[in-house]
């Protein structure tokens, strides 16, 4: 039965999404090499696959459908852009770990990228209307949809930088993922990955005043009483140390990679106190 199948089949899937011209393609072949996921381009599946006067909604959805059901792996490129779209992704079988959001805050230089693909020939129907058309539909629904998303790890990239340190940007969150799931992502490929457990994070402490402390370098699973020995070894021995992370204290035995809120470049906020004077034995009567 279709139940039994479900319960037989998972496909797990992770989610490409940005505006247009911000590189997904790009992005999801390199991503597709270097970790074994299967890319699916919705967009490029439309553009080369739907047949005249099929109903572009209805066409996506069931392509969607069929890939994710055949699938184990899936890197999604460009679906869901409508709400409507993520009841799929709720169904049993799938099971949703990842979205990595491509964020270009510079609406000129996404012209600019549609502009070149349109007179290259690589996307000859991306006219300048035709983007800002596109550019409208993310805006008022793919980003509704994104955020929707809930408990869903959605970890925004800069991609406005170039290509190498997006793809650098996106493989350090492909591994976050996996931490903060418990487990690491599957990847495969003969690039250098030690595993996600022991990743180094650079942590950014600072004073309360503001001023920048130090910027160690630690591995994931670190304590957080590692981050305290570093600072005392670095001359914080007079002082009894509160470290504090988006404002709430946080204790030796917790785990860095594991703190609610963790991703890379975060700030760790370092309260220093004077520590008491010593207590004075009372001496021998």
């Amino acid at each position: 039965s279709d139940s039994e199948e479900e319960l037989e089949h998972i496909c797990h899937v992770i989610l490409l999404a940005g505006p247009p011209a911000s590189g997904k393609s790009t992005l999801g072949r390199k991503l597709e090499s270097n970790f074994g996921y299967t890319h699916f381009d919705i967009g490029k599946h439309i553009r080369e696959n739907m047949p005249a006067g099929a109903d572009l909604q209805d066409f996506a959805l069931s392509s969607v459908e069929g890939i994710l059901r055949t699938k184990n792996y899936v890197l999604l490129n460009g679906f869901p852009k409508y709400r409507h779209g993520l009841s799929l992704l709720t169904s049993r079988w799938v099971q949703l770990e990842l979205c990595l959001w491509l964020q270009v805050p510079d609406v000129d230089a996404l012209a600019r990228r549609a502009l070149a693909r349109h007179i290259s020939g690589e996307r000859p129907e991306d006219d300048d209307a035709n983007f800002r058309t596109r550019l409208r539909i993310y805006e008022e629904e793919t980003i509704p949809t994104i955020c929707s998303l809930g408990s869903v790890n959605v970890i925004e990239i800069d991609a406005s930088r170039s290509e190498d340190s997006v793809e650098t940007l996106a493989m350090d969150a492909w591994k976050v993922a996996g931490l903060r799931l418990g487990r690491k992502l599957r990847g495969s490929g003969s690039r250098d990955r030690r595993d996600a457990d022991e990743a180094d994070f650079e942590v950014l402490v600072s004073l309360m005043s503001g001023e920048e402390r130090l910027r160690p370098l630690l591995p994931a699973r670190a304590k957080v009483s590692t981050l305290r020995k570093i600072l005392v070894d670095d001359g914080e021995t007079e002082f009894d140390l509160k470290l504090y992370f988006e404002g709430r204290e946080i204790l030796d035995p917790e785990i860095l990679c594991y703190m609610h809120g963790f991703t890379l470049g975060c700030t760790i906020i370092m309260v220093r106190q004077e520590k008491p004077p010593p207590r004075r034995l009372s001496p021998p009567r």
